[in-house]
């Protein structure tokens, strides 16, 4: 009886050890030192279920090996589904091929010898689980390489029934120290780039007086016809206490053109942070730089990915906090499997990603900001940007403010249903109905964003002892219209994109609850914050203060313009037309107060647009920027948010 429990003991240790194993070589790969002690517990809790349940099997089974067999599969093939779960293309095809590969990598674990089991051989396996997953980090998601990742633990198996293994414990041993430093290597490097800086700036103009404290805010991916303007939200109080331009044109379909417009008043064309790979130029004086020159304290707090440091957009700040809305670092070639486990689409674990705080989000910028500016200087004004993407990931789950409503909406259609992830290019097919969902989605999180703005509003006044002028804008809007295929943002000029919303507030110094109906620009931003706290702009500046404008000047004309992934767009508004041109085709034009929606173009524009659209490119050359290659943590940013 006793010898019959034994080998049913052994193969339950077996089954727990090997989960360990897996545990291990998980968070190696993830960076024990950058990985929050929450996941480190998800990661070793997830260890022992896989392994225990492998273990109770095996003991069934009567036969070891047959447990570390089944941690070997069942790792890989979750690894392989969790990568390739999402509904891109080619993953379906990916999909077929590889899940059969990873299970086919539990055979070597029948064929070890006795004393080849043991720790160093089961960590060798396993580590080829996560091995598989830096692979397609490294090299990007596609048939060959999610194939490749499943064949590696195959591999690694097959090479450890070689004799070289066979005869002695020591290449064991060495193998598996070997596997652990191999995991650790690519994140011991990983970020090239810090998103948070703290600077000292050149010694300041003295500042006047009565300089009033600046707050520019920018919410990502607001488009002008979403904004609330009841109930207790920012844009409410903006709305009934400051300035409303109801006809604000942004530069760019996309937030690093569109942004860095608004932080140097250049267009695209003129700063040359036109595309992914090229951040904004040294040379060009932003807003922050303007500020901290004439005597103000300076700092941002931002979602990360385009509005950071790796774009040079962090020109002219102080304090620059690219994580603010970030629970804990961003993983970059590897995914805990665990954690990917929990957010997949086969088995959502809301209560786990609930327990992790992974995303603060807006919540977290109000947090920073807010403690700064209580630790700042007071004897010098503030000028303070806070950016948020809680709008623009209506796509991904965000525990603290979804679960306020998602029992309100229900649930999307069938194709999206219990998904805690979904990749925006998912949504450019999708079904009206599924964006009607997803719009809802994206509303709510405005209207908390506005919440939590007007309590950071609120928060600085009271504990400031200076005049405080805020502003506003966003930096472009979003499609839902899936009968057009105008869906998501970027790669088109049409003015769901370009029309945003811009408010300003600023007692004392703009009337309050005016609504201006001329055209501006996000142009104009900078002009318009330096001209409200009294400070000479600088030459050169493409926008305008609206406020400095006389009454009765000729129409403005806003432009802008797309030249991401091969784009030569290029359009301009003005007077209630707008033209929009493709490279050199024929000019498009639109009469928007009969047709709003952009479907009928016309040629009979009135001169001299369709000669003005026709100079752009002499009006504004293009500026020569190089190429620069991206940190890893910035790329595996704009991956997830679906820039890259």
């Amino acid at each position: 009886m006793q010898e019959r429990k034994r080998p049913r003991r052994v193969a339950l240790l077996e089954g727990v050890g090997a989960g360990l194993a897996l545990a291990l070589a998980d968070a190696l790969a993830t960076g024990v030192q950058r990985t929050p002690w929450r996941m480190l517990a998800l990661v070793l809790g997830f260890g022992l279920v896989v392994g225990t349940a492998a273990g109770l099997a095996g003991s069934l089974a009567r036969r070891r090996g047959v447990a570390l067999a089944l941690v070997v599969a069942a790792g890989g093939l979750l690894d392989v589904l969790s990568l390739a779960s999402k509904e891109l293309p080619g993953n379906a095809t990916a999909l077929g091929i590889a899940a059969p590969l990873a299970c086919l990598a539990c055979l070597p674990c029948l064929f070890l010898r006795a004393e080849q089991r043991g720790a160093p051989v089961s960590f060798v396996l396993l580590a080829a689980v996560p091995g598989g997953s830096l692979l397609v980090g490294l090299l990007g998601a596609s048939v060959l390489t999610l194939s490749a990742a499943a064949l590696l633990p195959l591999v690694v198996g097959a090479a450890l029934l070689t004799p070289l293994f066979a005869k002695s414990p020591l290449p064991r041993i060495v193998a598996a120290l070997a596997a652990g430093v191999l995991l650790a290597l690519p994140v011991l490097s990983r970020d090239s780039e810090e998103p948070r800086r703290d600077r000292n700036l050149a010694a300041p103009d003295a500042p006047a007086e009565d300089a009033p404290d600046v707050l520019l805010v920018i919410v990502d991916t607001l488009r002008a016809d979403a904004v609330p303007t009841d109930g207790d939200t920012l844009y409410a109080r903006m709305a009934r206490e400051g300035v409303r331009f109801d006809q604000c044109i942004s530069t760019a379909p996309w937030t690093l053109p569109s942004v860095a417009s608004i932080l140097t008043s250049q267009l695209p064309s003129q700063h040359g942070a036109t595309r992914t790979g090229r951040p904004l130029p040294l040379d060009v004086t932003t807003l922050a730089e303007v500020f901290a020159g004439a005597g103000y304290r300076t700092a941002a707090f931002t979602g990360g990915a385009f509005l950071s440091p790796a774009f040079r957009l962090d020109q002219g700040f102080e304090r620059f906090d690219a994580r603010a809305e970030l629970g804990f670092r961003p993983f970059v070639l590897h995914v805990p499997l665990a954690w990917r486990v929990a957010k997949n689409r086969y088995v959502p674990l809301r209560p786990l990603v609930r327990w992790m705080r992974e995303y603060p989000g807006v919540s977290g910028v109000r947090e920073a900001a807010t403690a700064w500016y209580a630790e700042r200087d007071r004897g010098r004004p503030a000028f303070l940007l806070v950016h948020t993407y809680e709008a623009h990931d209506y796509y991904l789950y965000h525990p603290a403010v979804d679960d306020s409503f998602l029992d309100e909406i229900g649930s999307p259609g069938a194709r999206f249903a219990e998904r805690l992830s979904v990749h925006p290019g998912e949504l450019l097919d999708a079904r009206q109905e599924d964006l009607d969902w997803f719009e809802q989605v994206y509303s709510r999180r405005i209207a908390h964003v506005g919440r939590e703005l007007g309590a950071l509003v609120e928060t600085i006044e009271r504990n400031g002892e200076r005049d405080l002028v805020v502003a506003l804008v966003s930096d472009h809007g979003e499609g839902w219209d899936a009968g057009r295929r105008r869906v998501h943002h970027g790669g088109r000029l049409h003015d769901d994109l370009l029309r945003v919303p811009l408010f300003v507030l600023a007692p004392g110094r703009v009337p309050a609850g005016a609504v201006r109906e001329e055209q501006v620009s996000t142009l104009d931003v900078m002009p318009m914050l330096l001209d409200l706290a009294g400070i000479p702009a600088p030459a050169g500046l493409a926008g305008t203060s609206p406020f400095s404008t006389e009454d009765g000047a000729p129409p403005r004309v806003a432009w802008s313009e797309e030249r991401a992934s091969g784009a030569d767009l290029y359009s301009l508004r003005s007077d209630g037309w707008k033209m929009v041109r493709d490279g050199a085709g024929p000019e498009l034009g639109f009469d928007l107060a009969a047709d709003p929606l952009e479907d009928f173009p016309r040629d009979d524009a009135p001169a001299p647009l369709p000669e003005l659209l026709r100079s752009f490119v002499e009006l504004f050359p293009a500026r020569a920027v190089d190429d620069t290659e991206l940190d890893q943590a910035t790329r595996a940013h704009l991956e997830a948010i679906g820039y890259l």
